[in-house]
């Protein structure tokens, strides 16, 4: 066991993973002493020998890279993060102890290794992966980059991977986040990179009038007695001497690259307007041009002062856009005492209508203290990501006059004039009103307000009257909050601060809901064409959340704190923001943007939040040794004019400065005590405490938490959900029951094996269901623990995570039971079954503990076993059962013949959600409205024989012979088979009925042909809809079967929307008022003896279940000859209806081949 970035980790446990890669021999990991890292700084570094024998010198370039990337995707599923290698290194065989051990002091550094195989660096192929590398390369400071190397192995972090996404767009490649962490090799990030869109930037000077913006309006809605007076100034100390005149010209060079640095604001009856001024001519000192540095102390007059303090001894100069002011023979204490004044008294000077709105001064400390650049801006034209931006452009403006250079500063992005046109025109977009419901339902219910201490009038919360509780936590906390709870608990750091800060607020306001709003960056993808990344601005957003965090908050604010209230809470926090609308965007444009005031008033009288919160991120006080400033912690006078009202009673802002988190509570001591904020602020240090406490530190960790956040399920995933967990349901509604007989020698061992491979391999087998104490139903994905493995039986592959215990004491594994029946006759063994099928299928599932999936063989023979696997319908579709019993006996063969199995890696079901999210409902919508509203009347008819009879379902089966026939008929005239079995199905309703107009229930297989990999996937991919059909009094049926099957493609076009969701467009309140009758055409493989093929095993007696909650359920399979079985509620049918029902569906189905030109009315 050792140590690695603060957690303990077991090598064997990495070991023994790595060895189950069938494409490994052996493996052995180490903690090696990376040269690169500072002086106790471990990283992992695995070495493996290939299963194939062949010398590593014969391997060419390309298959050693490729195992590198195999192996690390497939350790990277498989563990969490602080258990991954940093270097993989590839050898012929391991080096000996005399005992026969692997000697690992013996083995070479990782770095020593490729110095070895130089040969081994893959140089870019093509010109994406050369643009690549180079951007690489810069960022991270090396000399070359391959295209097979790994960003984060080369010292890369999150913070350098948005560097290198910014820099890529402006080389002309499209990158994201998510697809860099996805994709983490010059190679494969070269695949899913797109050529940059023609975005909207214009290069020259941008003036004229621009609408304000949704946080501009919320400002100026603030009514302040001195608007002005708003800034978000940067003081930042000076890391050498700088020319004051260079500092000067790049300082003027900025102001005009960056456009809203020019914007002017003026007040009219019609309310508060804007405008783009021009460029700003320099106004340098003719004597500049003998530029000195500061310590020349240059002084001159004083604009800002129109006399000269006589008495003050100090000078201050303007030298057009920089002040000077020389401090530099004053005391300390007078240094102090002046430049907070001076900074006062610059903090008050901007001029909304006039401008400037940006003034900078340059403090001469002399030579005991460093000088200091203070730029003052106000709020209304940046924000803390124009701050990094306007920083690197001063840095490279300076360092590029400094040399002789012109300045040639990074492309304009989209002008922050056009971003305010595009959100105005977006605010009067259908889909932004679509949010308008969410926000009216989540944040009306009201909330207990914040305690005072002094109960006074709402103008005594004054800016005047903020004070300040500031809390840090040490760099090793601060990492494990940033690594070790993401890695665990799957949280993002924002999410993780603002659920203790709820935590640890509930109890003072003395409930389980909070109010609170939330600051966003602003910057979001939401109109096209658009690019933000280098632009200045203020785009932050406002917007309100409601938390609820469920019962018994109050005691988790102890030291005692449980990992898994927790991990609940973290878990309904996310799930709730999940569900906000692009991230609150929104919210703004609605409310000041979209220009009705109907919606701007119900918006306003929503409960109003009484604290912010915001996460500002990580930042460096210098972004490298060699840079010319640094961040000041020091103050830089009052920022906001003290009269000026507050907008909520309290604030918490957190970010993490130097490796080092830093908690902000800014409060009015006219309204509570510095103690009462101490307090929240020293619980919520202590919660967090605690929970860095219950992060697990190796293999003896007491949680085992989920595996990845949670996430929405699909439409018909929502639908099922709904029925199986209505306190009506039936306990095997949505369960599908697969058993068949295995003739011939089976090791069970092997095939449990294998099951229980398949179950690591597809999330979706190991996924809970919530939908209690969150707005929208979510799926969670559990961790695997593997059963252990003796290794007698299987020498190379011991464990996979380990047999560590959750802390309830359970372990995610398969439910798996084994039987022995020998001593039963053959009718008693099939008694047994029936009964135990029965029995099996009324247990049902628990949706919210996996795994929703059982796993029964019973032995009847010496070659004869009985084979059971039972599961919830919300894990899986009948096409997903043919991938998930071919790949079990694809490993079983294998493991029964003592061969490493070989399966190519799978795409995770949640791939298919994050599709489906992408989908525009827009359309279907229409098509759906339009395709069912005049028919849903009279569908709730079509099934008017219903008898009010006894709660029993019953099946009933038939086989429709000469399928072939139908086939050929079908295929002649260009139909589907399935078309013929929906128009048989639709004149037997209409007859019954005695409506011409019927609609009933059909499935879809919704699997996407543009998702990549879909047809390996497992999962419920299915969908149920409606179909509506109009049958005709007479005519040809031929024509009437084209326009059946063009209905059906047409279908088939806006299949990813729920029943419910149809419901709502309809205002229809029940799906059965829709259809009472489901029919299933069922053409996925399930192929039993090319599962079984290769090895000595043969399938009999397949026999398949399911139940559906409708009242009439018909599945037809194209089996040798056409099975239908046809499921009923004998509540609702007599047994006689459903037999005419049956034999009139076979005889309408077979008359299609004979009466194709025939009247329909005679056909019949």
């Amino acid at each position: 066991q050792v140590k690695i970035r603060g957690f303990r980790v077991e090598l064997g446990e990495i070991e023994a993973t790595l060895t189950r890669h069938p494409a490994v021999g052996e493996a052995a990991v180490i903690a090696w002493q990376d040269r690169s890292g500072g002086p106790g700084q471990k990283r992992l570094a695995a070495y493996v020998v290939p299963a194939e024998q062949l010398a590593i010198s014969n391997y060419e370039l390309s298959i050693i890279k490729g195992l590198i990337v195999e192996l690390r995707d497939y350790l990277k599923s498989r563990l969490p993060d602080y258990m991954l290698p940093a270097a993989f290194v590839v050898l012929d065989a391991f080096p000996l102890t005399a005992n026969g051990k692997i000697d690992r002091r013996q083995l070479p550094s990782p770095h020593q290794r490729r110095s070895e195989q130089k040969e081994t660096f893959a140089p870019p192929q093509n010109q994406a992966e050369e643009t690549l590398a180079s951007v690489w390369a810069k960022v991270l400071g090396i000399e070359r980059v391959g295209r097979n190397d790994n960003f984060f192995e080369l010292g890369g972090d999150s913070i350098l991977s948005i560097q290198v996404i910014a820099r890529a767009n402006q080389a002309g490649l499209r990158l994201t986040p998510k697809q860099f962490f996805q994709h983490q090799t010059i190679a494969e990030l070269a695949k899913v990179v797109g050529v940059a869109r023609e975005v909207q930037a214009e290069q020259g000077a941008v003036t004229g009038p621009l609408p304000l913006t949704p946080i501009q309006r919320w400002f100026f809605e603030q009514d302040l007695p001195q608007p002005r007076h708003w800034n978000m100034p940067l003081l930042l100390n000076l890391q050498q001497p700088l020319e004051p005149a260079l500092l000067e010209e790049s300082l003027q060079l900025m102001l005009n690259h960056h456009d809203a640095l020019r914007l002017r604001f003026a007040q009219t009856d019609s309310g508060w307007r804007q405008y783009n001024a021009g460029l700003v001519s320099p106004q340098v000192q003719a004597g500049s041009a003998n530029r000195r540095t500061l310590a020349s102390k240059t002084r001159v007059a004083d604009p800002l002062r129109a006399e000269k303090d006589e008495n003050s001894g100090q000078r201050s100069a303007v030298s057009g856009l920089l002040m000077r002011v020389d401090l530099s023979n004053f005391t300390p204490e007078a240094q102090n005492e002046t430049a907070q004044a001076k900074m006062a008294e610059l903090q008050a000077s901007l001029n909304l209508s006039d401008g400037p709105l940006l003034r900078t001064a340059l403090f001469d400390f002399g030579r005991h203290r460093p000088a200091q650049l203070l730029i003052v801006a106000h709020h209304l034209v940046v924000d803390g990501v124009s701050w990094r931006i306007l920083l690197e452009d001063l840095q490279t403006a300076y360092r590029q006059l400094s040399r002789g250079e012109s300045v040639q500063l990074p492309a304009k992005t989209t002008s922050f004039k056009y971003w305010a046109e595009a959100l105005t025109r977006y605010a009067q977009s259908n889909a932004l009103k679509a949010e308008l419901a969410y926000w009216l339902s989540e944040v009306k219910p009201r909330v207990a307000p914040l305690p005072l201490d002094f109960p006074v009038e709402a103008e005594a919360n004054t800016e005047g009257s903020t004070e300040i509780v500031l809390s840090s936590f040490t760099a090793a906390e601060t990492r494990v909050l940033l690594e070790g709870v993401p890695a665990v608990y799957g949280a993002q750091i924002n999410q993780t601060l603002l659920t203790l800060l709820a935590i640890t607020l509930s109890p003072w306001i003395g409930g389980n809901h909070l109010l609170i709003d939330l600051e966003g960056h602003g910057r979001e993808t939401i109109v096209e064409g658009v690019d933000l990344s280098r632009t200045v601005g203020w785009f932050t957003t406002h917007f309100p959340v409601r938390l609820d965090l469920g019962e018994n908050v109050g005691q988790a604010v102890s030291l005692s704190l449980s990992g898994e209230f927790v991990l609940e809470r973290l878990q309904l926090v996310k799930v709730q923001l999940d569900r906000v609308p692009h991230r609150g965007f929104g919210y703004g444009l609605l409310r000041y943007l979209r220009g009705d005031e109907e919606i701007a008033e119900k918006l306003r009288r929503l409960p109003q939040p009484e604290i912010i919160f915001n996460y500002l991120g990580q930042f460096k006080r210098a972004s490298s040794p060699d840079a010319l400033f640094s961040l000041s912690d020091e103050p830089a006078g009052p920022i906001r004019h003290p009269s000026a009202k507050r907008s909520h009673l309290l604030y918490v802002g957190g970010r993490v400065v130097d490796g080092q988190l830093e908690m902000e509570w800014r409060y009015s001591r006219n309204l509570h005590r510095r103690e009462t904020i101490k307090a929240l602020a020293g619980d919520f240090a202590a919660t967090l405490r605690a929970l860095i406490n219950q992060i697990p530190k190796g293999a003896d960790s007491p949680i085992r938490p989920f595996a990845h956040s949670p996430f929405a399920l699909s439409p018909f995933q929502q639908e099922m959900l709904r029925h199986a967990t209505s306190p009506a349901a039936r306990p095997d509604v949505y369960c599908a029951q697969l058993s068949f007989t295995l003739r011939g020698e089976l090791n069970p061992l092997a095939f449990k094996r294998a099951w229980q491979d398949v179950m690591a391999r597809h999330p979706i087998l190991r996924t809970a269901f919530v939908w209690q104490g969150v707005s929208e139903p979510q799926q969670i994905v559990r961790q695997f623990d593997e059963l252990s493995w003796e290794e007698e039986d299987f020498p190379r592959s011991q464990t996979l995570f380990g047999n560590e215990e959750n802390e309830e004491g359970e372990q995610l594994q398969l439910n798996w039971q084994e039987g022995d029946w020998q001593n039963l006759t053959s009718a008693e063994q099939e008694e047994r079954l029936e009964a135990f099928l029965r029995a099996d299928r009324q247990r049902g599932f628990d949706v919210t503990h996996p795994p929703l999936m059982r796993l029964s063989l019973f032995k009847l023979a010496e070659d004869r076993h009985q084979f059971v696997w039972s599961s919830h319908h919300l894990l899986k579709d009948g096409w997903s059962t043919g991938i998930i019993l071919t790949e079990v006996f694809a490993l079983y063969r294998a493991y029964a013949q003592g061969k490493a199995p070989n399966l190519a890696p799978v795409r995770p079901y949640r791939d298919y959600i994050t599709w489906l999210q992408t989908q525009d409902s827009t359309l279907a919508k229409a098509f759906w409205r339009e395709n069912l509203t005049s028919v849903t009347t009279q569908a709730g008819k079509q099934l008017a024989e219903l008898k009010n009879g006894q709660d029993e379902i019953v099946n009933r089966k038939s086989q429709i012979q000469n399928r072939h026939v139908l086939q050929t008929w079908a295929r002649e005239h260009h139909l589907t088979l399935s078309t013929l079995v929906q128009g048989a199905w639709a004149l037997a309703l209409s007859e019954l009925s005695g409506q011409p107009d019927v609609v009933f229930g059909v499935v879809i297989s919704g699997r996407p042909p543009e998702l990549a990999g879909v047809e390996t996937m497992a999962g419920p991919f299915i969908n149920l809809l409606p179909l509506a059909v109009r049958v005709p009094s007479g005519g040809a049926s031929l024509p009437w079967l084209r326009q059946l099957q063009a209905r059906q493609l047409e279908l088939q076009q806006y299949p990813h929307v729920s029943l419910t969701q149809i419901q709502d467009w309809l205002t229809i309140p029940d799906e059965r008022a829709m259809f009472n009758s489901v029919l299933r055409f069922q053409n996925y493989p399930l192929n039993a003896a090319a599962w079984s093929k290769g090895t000595s095993l043969t399938i009999e007696g397949l026999r398949w279940f399911d139940r559906w909650p409708y009242p009439l359920n018909v599945v037809v399979a194209p089996e040798p000859d056409l099975s239908v079985s046809l499921t009923y509620n004998r509540r609702y049918f007599t047994d006689e209806t459903v037999e005419k029902l049956l034999a009139r569906f076979g005889s309408l189905l077979m008359r299609f081949t004979e009466y194709e030109d025939a009247d329909m009315m005679e056909s019949r």
